[in-house]
C-alpha cells in the first residue's frame, strides 16, 4: 500500500488516496472515484470511469471487433454449415444459425479475441496460414489501448 491520507477539501470529502483504491473505514469501504461523484461502498471499477468513458471503451471494442472480423484470414469460413430442416423448432434453428453460421460465428470469435486482449490476456486467434501481419498490428494496437485503459483506471483511483 502506498502512503495516503484524508483530504480536507470539501469537494473530496471522505475520499482517500490509498493504493489499492479503497480503504476500510469502520464497516464500509470508502472508494475514491473522481471529483464529480461521491465516494460509495459500491463496485469501484464501475464508478471509476464516467459514462462518456464507458461509451468510448464500448466503442473501441466494437471498432476492434469489426476490424478483426473484416480480415478474411481471421476465422476462415467453414463451408460445412448446413441449415437445420424446417421440421426442427424455431428456437433450435436460430441457435444453430447463431452458433454455426459464418457471419455470427466470425463476429463471436472476433468479439472473444478483442475482449480477451482488452483485459490483457493473449488468447488464441484462429488465423488461416498462422501468419497475418494485419492481425499482428491490430493485436498490438488493442494491447496498447488496453495498457492505456489500465493506466487510466489506476490514475482515476489515486
Amino acid at each position: 500500500m502506498a502512503v495516503g491520507g484524508w483530504f480536507r477539501n470539501p469537494e473530496r470529502f471522505r475520499r482517500v488516496d490509498f493504493l489499492p483504491p479503497f480503504a476500510i473505514d469502520g464497516l464500509s469501504i470508502v472508494v475514491h472515484t473522481d471529483n464529480t461523484s461521491s465516494a460509495s461502498a459500491g463496485a469501484f471499477f464501475i464508478t471509476a470511469f464516467s459514462t462518456t468513458v464507458w461509451f468510448f471503451i464500448v466503442g473501441l471494442v466494437c471498432v476492434f471487433t469489426f476490424l478483426k472480423m473484416l480480415d478474411r484470414r481471421f476465422v476462415p469460413p467453414d463451408e460445412s454449415y448446413q441449415p437445420l430442416p424446417r421440421t426442427s423448432s424455431r428456437v433450435r434453428r436460430m441457435k444453430h444459425y447463431l452458433l454455426k453460421s459464418r457471419i455470427p460465428y466470425r463476429l463471436r470469435k472476433a468479439l472473444q479475441s478483442t475482449l480477451s486482449r482488452m483485459v490483457g490476456q493473449g488468447g488464441y486467434d484462429p488465423i488461416e496460414g498462422k501468419t497475418s501481419s494485419r492481425q499482428w498490428v491490430l493485436n498490438l494496437l488493442i494491447a496498447l489501448c488496453s495498457l492505456f485503459l489500465i493506466l487510466t483506471y489506476e490514475a482515476a483511483m489515486t
